[in-house]
C-alpha cells in the first residue's frame, strides 16, 4: 500500500505532468550527489539543496530494487492518475509512468559515487 498527499504536485508543477516530471532533473550535481527541488512549484519551497551520502543513496536503491514493474503499474493504475485528464495522452498511460518512475531509480543508481555520510557530517552537511 502506498499513501501520497497531494499526489499531483508532488509529479510536477502542472499537476501530473508527466514530460515536466520525465525531465525534471533531482540532481544539481550527480557526481556529488546533490539533490534539488528547486525545479518545483515555489522553487523547491523550503527544500534547500542536500547532498546525499553514498550509504543514504545505496540504502534508497536496495529499498527501491525490490519493487517489480507490476507493483509499480498498478500504484499508477490504482491510484487513477492515468484516468486524469492531464496535459498530454502519453500520462494516461499506467505503463508510461512506470517507465518515467524507473528512470528515475536508474538517475539514483547512476549517480555518485557519493560522499560518505562521515564525510557530510565533518562539513556540517
Amino acid at each position: 500500500m502506498a499513501l501520497v498527499r497531494d499526489l499531483g504536485a508532488t509529479f510536477g508543477p502542472l499537476k501530473m505532468d508527466l514530460p515536466n516530471w520525465q525531465h525534471t532533473s533531482m540532481w544539481v550535481d550527480a557526481g556529488s550527489c546533490v539533490a534539488t527541488m528547486k525545479s518545483l512549484p515555489y522553487n523547491g519551497g523550503t527544500f534547500g539543496d542536500h547532498a546525499i551520502s553514498e550509504e543514504g543513496r545505496q540504502f534508497a536503491l536496495r529499498l527501491l530494487d525490490r519493487l517489480s514493474d507490476v507493483q509499480i503499474r498498478g500504484l499508477f493504475a490504482g491510484s487513477g492518475a492515468a484516468r486524469l485528464n492531464p496535459v498530454t495522452a502519453a500520462a494516461h498511460d499506467p505503463d508510461a509512468w512506470t517507465r518515467a518512475f524507473f528512470d528515475k531509480v536508474a538517475a539514483i543508481r547512476s549517480a555518485g559515487p557519493c560522499p560518505s555520510a562521515a564525510a557530510l557530517t565533518s562539513r556540517g552537511q
